[in-house]
């Protein structure tokens, strides 16, 4: 079954003369002549369908998958296949004019606050917990913590990625009984 309602970036043009199947747990997109979609950055259209795929592969790793292990090593396994699946969909940031050394490639996401290490057996609160009450001790609101979580996602460099972690293990820290 196909829906077609996948839309470009902007949200407002959709991806309709292509068809996009799993086959064999990859993503097959043709276009409308049966053609194996290739990427050319030279190519307007082009771009916006691998800028379409890739936001739209990010906004699912980085909104809708979450994991946790005991192994420190299927763990970094489990990030490294992510940010993979996502190079297959990057793309050139620069215009289609601009010379191939100006180009670069869309930056990655942090992922590594969605795949972590540890015990998915142990909980600190009940599923049903008023976590706001949690977060009284430190002065800081849920909404300081989401803001802290998407900084350090989309961190500019490590310091500002340190600085984010630092303050989300804080809030963690002061927020209730371990």
């Amino acid at each position: 079954m196909i829906l077609k309602v996948l839309f470009d970036r902007s949200g407002k043009r959709r991806l309709r003369d292509y068809h996009i199947e799993v086959v064999n747990d990859e993503l097959i997109i043709t276009d409308e002549e049966g053609q194996l979609f290739e990427y050319n950055p030279n190519s307007t259209e082009s771009q916006r369908v691998q800028e379409t795929i890739f936001h739209e592969k990010q906004t699912i790793i980085e909104n809708c998958l979450f994991g946790l292990d005991l192994n420190p090593n299927s763990v970094k396994i489990c990030r490294l296949r992510l940010w993979i699946e996502l190079l297959k969909n990057a793309y050139y940031t620069s215009s289609p004019a601009a010379a191939l050394y100006e180009r670069s490639l869309e930056t990655l996401p942090n992922i590594d606050i969605n795949i972590k290490w540890g015990n998915s057996l142990v909980s600190r609160y009940a599923l049903d917990a008023d976590l706001s009450q949690a977060l009284k001790k430190s002065k800081l609101s849920i909404n300081n913590y989401k803001a802290a979580v998407q900084t350090y996602r989309n961190a500019e460099n490590k310091e500002q990625k340190r600085e984010m972690e630092q303050l989300i293990n804080k809030i963690k820290a002061t927020s209730g009984p371990r």
